[in-house]
């Protein structure tokens, strides 16, 4: 089976400056339990792998706003673009991390500051990837239903085997369409928090000059 992957999309715009859609959101779980093996899930990451490359983009729900996104990751590179619409202006945030270098860029202004690949986020270094899930039978927890803009989807939740106490993710489908992915914060069952990405695209085709710095860019250095 290929691997499964839960990816930094989830830990990483829910850990930074994005907060979470729990409003948007309710839950119906409806659990079938280990045997509602989670085939849907492994159809959309078949083939894909962080070493060909993984390009996510969609819309990001967050505390009312609506966050444009754009995740590409790469032989060890991340690139991450944001942006949203405030008083009728964008506001945008790109961070690349490559091999070299970690840069947070400002795209309407077009400066950056670029900083030793050490002083990324632990989430950017170290956890690019929540979790590779080598055998999805021993990653998956269960399925149910979710109600996400006033539509209910089914869903297919994971956890970390190596580690119990991360978030969960949920997978949300509309038949075999993935329609969301969802991270389930640790907490209290009655107030469970969630970051919600809406997908628009998920593939293997990553163009490696998204990893590139523009040439028009006033870059400090920190």
């Amino acid at each position: 089976m290929k691997k499964i992957l839960i990816l930094s999309i989830v830990m990483m715009i829910f850990t930074t400056a994005c907060g979470n859609g729990s409003s948007d959101v309710s839950d119906n779980n409806n659990s079938k339990g280990r045997k509602a093996y989670a085939s849907r899930t492994a159809l959309v990451f078949d083939g894909i792998s962080i070493d060909t490359g993984i390009l996510i983009n969609g819309t990001q729900l967050a505390e009312g706003k609506k966050i444009k996104y754009v995740n590409a990751y790469k032989n060890g590179q991340v690139y991450i673009h944001s942006e949203y619409k405030k008083d009728g202006h964008n506001i945008s945030k790109t961070m690349i991390l490559t091999n070299d270098a970690y840069y947070t860029l400002l795209p309407e202004e077009k400066t950056g500051i670029k900083q030793n690949p050490d002083s990324a986020g632990r989430y950017m270094k170290e956890n690019m990837i929540v979790s590779i899930i080598e055998n999805s039978k021993e990653g998956f927890i269960d399925s149910g239903n979710m109600e996400i803009e006033d539509k209910y989807y089914e869903y297919e939740e994971f956890s970390d085997p190596q580690n119990k106490d991360s978030a969960r993710m949920r997978f949300c489908f509309d038949d075999k369409k993935l329609i969301a992915l969802v991270a389930v914060a640790k907490s209290n069952k009655d107030n469970e928090k969630y970051g919600i990405w809406l997908i628009d695209d998920i593939s293997g085709n990553v163009d490696d000059r998204l990893f590139e710095v523009p040439t028009d860019y006033k870059i400090s250095k920190k």
